[in-house]
């Protein structure tokens, strides 16, 4: 994870010493974005420090720095494995400029401010992993259409996005198909929804799936027929001669085969990427001198990415992110004496709720260029890796007050700012 800390940025030589150290604390469990949050925090912070050194534009300082083409990556066993031949089809444009610029305009960030608000800047890119991922689609007795697979939806919508699939591959309507998960015992091995491979992966093996229903059905049709099976095309349930225009629907196929009729689809993708996905964040918050509280006024984010399947659930793990991220960087801790929590109950950790969240200005710029037939990429760990760095360069920005730990302490701001 340390290595996610430099990937956005075109340095030659890089090296860094990693530690890991045992403590006699309670394990840790899943998390968004675990280990990546931290680095990309540090290293944000980082660039604004250098850049108050060197008198320099926070913005500026990145914008000179930032990968510009596939060329400037380090081999750092990022999950980002970019293609450099141009002519490759899986070769990326770097849209990193313009998603700066894009964050710059929309939040306006050089507009005029009162004293104690700042504005704070943050950048980072990010790909996916892939590894094994397995799909079925089913056509039941009555003609209904069952989608299955192992991997687990915990809210991200990736369940809806395989019926996305489906539904486009086989021409029908969503509501048409069904999702239903497999049990643990009937499926095979899945590296589960971490890492961004969600949509990756299920989009990939959704689409090999119903892709085997259709040529399974047209066999099908072609035997119990007589049918030139190069003439057969399948929509809205039916394998439809073109040569004649009969057609059958999958109900009736079924009908004839007491073992049913399904689709399987299985992808063994890279554990890298040929593709990554780009953000800049921007926090404006107001600071009272004298209490120390940090209060956010508007959170700006842009993201780039590759296809949105499902527009719905993309910006929610935008915005879902974005609010764990604030509460990473301003309420959320875990008190701990000699590795023992002492939060009596819940509502010592506190959780943001509505009335925490500013207004969140969300951007998202398409591209072309993403994994499988649908040309998409991950955005689950983006959101959540910024909003640390992004409000403490704004506490900076408004205070000179230099945030290195998590959560932000108001008495620690307020004791800074009066000496």
């Amino acid at each position: 994870m340390v290595m996610e800390m430099v990937n956005s940025y075109a340095i030659p030589n890089v090296k860094i010493d990693s530690y890991q150290v045992y403590t006699n604390t309670v394990p840790t469990g899943y998390f968004r974005g675990p280990g990546i949050v931290q680095g990309t925090f540090a290293a944000e912070s980082h660039m604004d420090i250098i850049a108050d050194e060197l008198n320099m534009d926070p913005v500026d300082i990145r914008s000179k720095n930032i990968l510009s083409s596939a060329q400037d990556i380090l081999k750092s066993g990022s999950s980002w494995a970019p293609v450099k031949d141009e002519n490759d089809p899986l070769y990326q444009t770097i849209k990193f400029k313009e998603v700066i610029d894009t964050a710059i305009d929309k939040s306006s960030f050089y507009s005029p401010k009162t004293p104690y608000i700042g504005r704070g800047f943050a950048i980072h890119d990010e790909s996916e992993i892939g590894l094994d991922g397995h799909a079925a689609v089913s056509i039941t007795p009555d003609g209904s259409i069952i989608a299955s697979t192992n991997m687990p939806d915990m809210g991200g919508g990736l369940h809806h996005v395989l019926a996305q699939v489906v539904a486009e591959g086989l021409k029908v309507p969503l509501n048409a198909v069904r999702v239903v998960p497999w049990s643990s015992q009937e499926s095979p091995p899945d590296g589960g929804a971490g890492a961004q491979r969600g949509s990756r992966v299920i989009s990939i093996a959704g689409h090999l799936a119903s892709q085997d229903l259709i040529k399974r059905s047209k066999d099908m049709a072609s035997e119990l027929f007589g049918w030139n099976e190069e003439a057969l095309e399948v929509e809205e349930g039916r394998v439809i001669n073109s040569g004649n225009g009969d057609s059958v629907s999958f109900a009736e196929l079924v009908s004839r085969v007491p073992e049913g009729l399904t689709g399987s689809g299985d992808t063994k993708e890279a554990p890298s990427s040929p593709f990554t996905s780009f953000a800049a964040h921007v926090a404006e918050v107001k600071v009272d001198p004298d209490t120390g509280e940090v209060s956010l006024l508007k959170y700006t984010a842009v993201h780039e990415t590759g296809t949105i399947l499902n527009p719905v659930g993309f910006n929610g793990q935008i915005e879902g992110g974005i609010v764990q991220g604030i509460g990473q960087a301003l309420t959320e801790i875990i008190q701990l004496d000699e590795g023992q929590v002492i939060n009596p109950s819940l509502a010592e950790y506190k959780l943001p709720t509505v009335r925490d969240i500013p207004e969140l200005s969300i951007h998202v710029i398409e591209s072309p260029e993403g994994n499988g037939p649908y040309k998409i990429r991950g955005i689950g760990d983006m959101s959540i890796s910024l909003p640390s760095a992004a409000i403490a360069n704004a506490i900076f920005d408004a205070t000179k007050v230099r945030v290195t730990e998590l959560p932000i302490d108001a008495s620690s701001i307020y004791s800074a700012i009066n000496g």
